[in-house]
């Protein structure tokens, strides 16, 4: 289990590595809109990305990404298998990729009438489809990667694009303004780093000479990606639906303020996606081999989501005063989601500390379509609350109907993946440590008006940490692993 343990860190760690460096680009995008140009353009442009490359890019890429991460790590013995279900997975990608911008493309002239109420927009989303149609392609290679637990080569393709796609945006705003910058950048990362991936992965087209193989394939990576697409698609629309609504009930410049917000949460929100992209290949091989240390696997996980999520929340809700002026200084309107951001943080100690291996389950074991279930349950209770609370609370009352929704779902999660992974679940050390968590929380809030906020945030972690040591939530083994990999000669 040592050397199970070790490779889990270790893989974290790159992960978390790629997927924070997609958040960090989007939220350095986030910062230099916002500060450059204002709230009203910060929202067009969160408003494009959303309509015209997150939405299609999780819907045309039918999950190839987890499905080829799933098969390929069910398959780990057998190279020939592997580099099937890869080429497959390409083929499918060039098709959906062609589909996704031709659609998008005819759509453009009348979304940009209709919606934006400029014709000249259009050529903003047409960036945006092109570079949503390049990175489909990008999918099956990550995936590949993934499934062969590469996560190294994974990490550094999604960091070398990210900061890319960061220093294009920076060069073009500086030479000239324009929102148009920010997909041309996109599409020129995308492209750029999918060359790279392709070199380090060598695919070949399926055709005519092969169509058995390929329908075979193609049939397994449907069944499995298109409950994950749809159910991607559904929880997006469920997460921003919250900007949808508040420019319906509010304005732009309000959605442009929780944009601000959405985007810490979602920050931390990926580690979470850090962690599922280590556990699918390691939980589908854990269970097709009947190893019996799963169940440790699965507290292992836990274990580390609890601590490394009440860690960066505590910070958060310390300095939640300081974050708006530090990032946004002398643009007040910005202050008007801190209210928000603490309830998110609130969502972090509740139902994010369990959420390490939230939704990969089902995939693991070949049922992703219970995550339809779950999306679907979520997306309901998030469209009636907000359009109770929002009218009523503003910002708050968005950021409240995320995190009730966000608990049922992660509620229901649970009881499937016990049900599934046929694994049990320590409650009484999770709410102890849940308790404890609370206390120290609450010892922040009593200091936020007697305590330098920095210093406070500092204290917290410290707390939590020494609170971590002594019941062995974190072992000696674990830092002599972090050492090893960041120290390494």
């Amino acid at each position: 289990m040592a050397e199970l343990k070790k490779k889990y860190v270790k893989d974290i760690i790159w992960s978390s590595i790629g997927i924070f460096s997609l958040g960090l680009s989007a939220f350095i995008l986030n910062l230099l809109v916002g500060n450059i140009s204002g709230v009203s353009d910060l929202g067009i442009i969160m408003l494009s990305y959303l309509l015209y490359h997150n939405l299609p890019l999780t819907l045309f890429s039918f999950g190839l990404d987890p499905a080829v991460t799933k098969l390929v790590a069910e398959y780990y013995d057998s190279r020939t298998r592997r580099r099937m279900i890869f080429n497959t997975a390409i083929t499918m990608a060039l098709v959906f990729s062609i589909i996704s911008f031709i659609i998008l493309y005819l759509l453009s002239e009348t979304i940009a009438i209709k919606y934006f109420r400029n014709i000249n927009y259009k050529y903003l989303l047409r960036y945006f489809s092109l570079a949503c149609s390049i990175a489909i392609l990008n999918k099956p290679v990550l995936g590949y990667l993934n499934g062969n637990q590469d996560l190294r080569a994974r990490s550094l393709i999604e960091t070398g694009r990210s900061i890319l796609f960061i220093c294009l945006t920076l060069f073009l705003l500086l030479y000239k303004y324009n929102v148009a910058v920010v997909p041309c950048s996109l599409l020129l990362s995308e492209f750029i780093f999918l060359v790279i991936g392709i070199i380090k992965t060598k695919p070949s087209l399926i055709l005519l000479d092969n169509w058995k193989e390929f329908a075979k394939y193609s049939k397994s990576l449907f069944i499995l990606g298109f409950p994950i697409s749809f159910s991607s698609v559904m929880s997006r629309i469920g997460t921003r639906i919250d900007i949808i609504m508040i420019g319906f009930f509010i304005d732009t410049a309000a959605i442009g303020v929780y944009s601000f917000v959405l985007f810490i949460h979602e920050g931390t929100s990926m580690l979470t996606a850090a962690m599922q992209k280590v556990n699918i290949p390691f939980v589908t091989k854990l269970f097709y081999s009947k190893d019996n240390r799963l169940q440790e696997f699965i507290d292992i996980s836990i274990n580390y989501s609890q601590i490394l999520y009440s860690l960066i929340g505590v910070l958060i809700f310390s300095l939640a005063w300081e974050i708006p002026q530090l990032l946004y200084p002398g643009r007040e309107e910005f202050i008007n989601g801190i209210i928000p951001l603490k309830i998110f943080v609130v969502f972090m100690i509740v139902a994010g500390s369990i959420s390490g291996l939230n939704g990969s389950e089902s995939l693991c074991v070949g049922k992703s379509y219970i995550n339809f279930y779950l999306v679907i349950a979520y997306l309901a209770s998030n469209v009636i609350l907000n359009y109770i609370l929002i009218p009523v609370f503003s910002l708050s009352g968005a950021a409240s109907a995320t995190l009730v929704s966000y608990s049922i779902i992660f509620i229901m999660s649970a009881y499937f993946r016990w049900k599934n992974l046929k694994v049990s679940f320590n409650w009484r050390k999770y709410l102890k440590n849940i308790i404890l968590i609370i206390g120290v929380y609450s010892l922040v809030i009593y200091g936020t008006d007697k305590i330098n906020h920095y210093i406070l945030g500092i204290l917290g972690v410290l707390l939590l940490l020494t609170f971590y040591l002594i019941t062995g939530g974190i072992r000696k083994q674990e830092i002599d692993y972090l050492k090893g990999f960041f120290l390494k000669k």
